[in-house]
């Protein structure tokens, strides 16, 4: 099975080269500009009636708050793996973003910049660890 990934960031030149990454380690990515666009996709999820493997998301996005998509996500799929990525913006610093991430809810948080085959590995990992997994939202 296919492993699927939520990937919302702001920047297109981030989620392209995110998206380009995850799709050559074999994963589907749905992309999301903002965070309405990643509540959308959490809710085609529900009707699909499985959630994604992995939320990978900015929690400073345009929106709905970034914090806010982690905790409905959270709540709806709790064994989705959420990996929040952060550069802060200029009122608010990365570290703030990415501990109001983990507090929302996130598992990890990486501060960007980083590598795409980095992540691409830290994704592989913490699926590979939570495999097999019920991820219905029920």
């Amino acid at each position: 099975m296919i492993e699927t990934v939520i990937l919302a960031d702001a920047s297109e030149a981030t989620r392209a080269a995110l998206k380009e990454s995850l799709l050559g380690a074999g994963y589907a990515v749905t992309s999301a500009t903002d965070g309405t666009e990643a509540k959308a996709a959490l809710d085609a999820a529900a009707e699909d009636g499985c959630g994604p493997d992995v939320l990978l998301i900015d929690p400073v996005i345009e929106g709905i708050a970034g914090y806010d998509v982690i905790r409905l996500a959270k709540q709806r799929f709790p064994e989705t793996v959420i990996v929040a990525i952060s550069g802060g913006t200029r009122s608010v610093p990365a570290e703030l973003a990415l501990e109001l991430a983990r507090q929302s809810g996130a598992g990890l948080c990486l501060r960007k910049p980083f590598r795409s085959d980095e992540l691409v590995r830290i994704v592989r990992q913490l699926t590979a660890a939570s495999a097999g997994r019920d991820r219905t939202g029920t």
